[in-house]
């Protein structure tokens, strides 16, 4: 029972770990999409 304990823990990490490493590049691309896009309105402001 310990090691199926261990083995559930170990693939929930793994997942965890997974869903982190997406979610911030998400975020990073969003981030650079908005940030183009801004820098592009404020180039042709000015």
């Amino acid at each position: 029972m310990s090691y199926r304990y261990l083995g559930k823990t170990k693939v929930e990490k793994f997942l965890l770990s997974l869903i982190i490493i997406i979610s911030v590049l998400v975020i990073i691309l969003v981030d650079y999409d908005c940030l183009r896009f801004l820098y592009k309105g404020f180039s042709k402001g000015n």
